[in-house]
């Protein structure tokens, strides 16, 4: 296997960049690191003009979402999934189930992920103020 795809989501046993960004991310010996934050994380594909959310609640739902424009927020996709997450494997078991939910829509497109376009993104928010240093 080789390709963008490839590269950045891998196999079992070679992870790519994603994987291993999302086990660093959420080491277990880095907690300093992920204290007063919250994670969340949408995964959606752009195909012909098409935004499809690949954590929709909906099994194989193919509604396609509009894109908005926000003085505040900038562009945005209206009524994507942001579904929290604690872990890597957290944010691993929804890439699969999104890449689960690709599949189907290409057998049903008969197309080839060549021509689409997938989006993951990971929202950091802090919840608290960070630890005052040396306290």
């Amino acid at each position: 296997n080789s390709g963008k795809t490839h590269s950045i989501l891998g196999t079992l046993r070679e992870p790519g960049i994603l994987p291993l960004a999302m086990h660093d991310l959420f080491k277990v010996d880095s907690g300093q690191r992920m204290a007063g934050l919250t994670a969340r994380v949408s995964y959606y594909e752009i195909f012909n003009e098409r935004v499809i959310d690949l954590l929709s609640s909906g099994a194989g739902k193919s509604n396609s979402l509009p894109v908005k424009e926000d003085i505040d927020k900038g562009f945005f996709v209206q009524g994507l999934s942001e579904i929290p997450v604690h872990s890597a494997r957290d944010v691993l078991k929804l890439i699969e189930r999104g890449e689960d939910r690709r599949r189907y829509a290409q057998t049903r497109w008969n197309e080839y992920s060549s021509r689409s376009h997938v989006l993951f993104t990971l929202t950091l928010e802090r919840s608290q103020a960070p630890p005052a240093q040396g306290d």
